[in-house]
């Protein structure tokens, strides 16, 4: 009977080492789930920051563009750099689509219309267009 108790005690052993294993491997996996989760969190909150402080600049920016302009002026000016092209590029997509922009609603209307079709302002006619 000693080589089975042996036997019997090495396997409740090794039994007890591959529990004590698994137990170990299903904590680590644990900890990197809750680790990546709040990893995560902490993501979204930063992002959440940087748009509360965008928003914040913007509103600044808009209440008083006066002080905004002396306050951080290189960062106005790549501001309106950037307006400027967006416009550029725009007034381009327009011509090539052949159409404008009503100044006072903003839908778009065909190059030639002379009135706009959704709140009928006089629009500015091209004279490439007569």
């Amino acid at each position: 009977m000693g080589f089975l108790d042996q036997l019997s005690g090495k396997l409740s052993e090794t039994g007890r080492s591959i529990k004590q294993a698994g137990t170990s491997a299903a904590q680590q996996t644990k900890d990197f789930t809750d680790r990546t989760k709040l990893n995560a969190q902490i993501h979204q909150y930063e992002k959440e920051i940087e748009a509360q402080y965008t928003a914040l600049g913007r509103a600044y920016y808009e209440q008083k563009p006066e002080d905004a302009k002396t306050f951080a002026p290189e960062i106005i000016a790549k501001i309106e750099e950037a307006n400027a092209s967006i416009k550029k590029a725009q007034d381009e997509i327009l011509a090539i689509s052949n159409k404008k922009i009503c100044p006072v609603c903003g839908r778009q209307n065909e190059a030639n219309a002379k009135f706009c079709v959704s709140c009928g302002t006089a629009l500015e006619v091209d004279p490439a267009m007569k």
